[in-house]
């Protein structure tokens, strides 16, 4: 009567937004993944998303329950991270998620978007050790902190040409 998962993963534009983070950091409280067959990675949406958690600490509480936490990157959407293993459940929030991918063959041709899966039953399903549970199973504090965008990650990486065009500079 159970569905066994093997992996969860919360990722991308659409997985990784600060509110889904923050409320996956909640559900994880104190909590383990356990040390069997389920693995549970996370992938912050973009480096200010990543920043927002860090500063709070929920990034120490996902990495202390045993998820892994990854950069800010698309590859679990497109299917460069992460892969699904052979004849295995892969439990997705992300924006794509398609059968074979990779070369992998995920059991019955399961798929999985954000469509389909949310981010806080991937956690509840990690607290339950990977067996498949909705969140509406769980009890938690849904509580988000106010999210505050550093705009120094992308003013010290990023050339702001936008009105401020340089022609003389060689396009490289």
């Amino acid at each position: 009567g159970k569905v066994r998962v093997y992996q969860g993963i919360v990722a991308g534009c659409a997985g990784g937004s600060y509110d889904n983070i923050a409320q996956v950091a909640n559900i994880m409280k104190g909590q383990s993944i356990g040390s069997d067959y389920f693995n549970f990675i996370v992938y912050p949406a973009s480096q200010p998303i990543s920043m927002n958690p860090m500063k709070q600490g929920a990034i120490t509480e996902l990495i202390k329950t045993g998820i892994t936490l990854k950069t800010a990157f698309c590859g679990p959407c497109f299917g460069a991270g992460d892969v699904p293993g052979n004849d295995t459940l892969s439990i997705r929030h992300t924006t794509r998620n398609f059968p074979s991918r990779e070369g992998s063959r995920p059991s019955d041709n399961q798929i999985s978007s954000v469509a389909l899966m949310d981010s806080l039953s991937i956690a509840a399903t990690a607290i339950n050790k990977g067996f498949l549970t909705p969140a509406t199973r769980i009890d938690y504090d849904d509580e988000v902190k106010e999210y505050e965008f550093e705009p120094s990650i992308y003013s010290n990486r990023v050339y702001q040409g936008f009105d401020n065009p340089n022609p003389k500079e060689e396009l490289r």
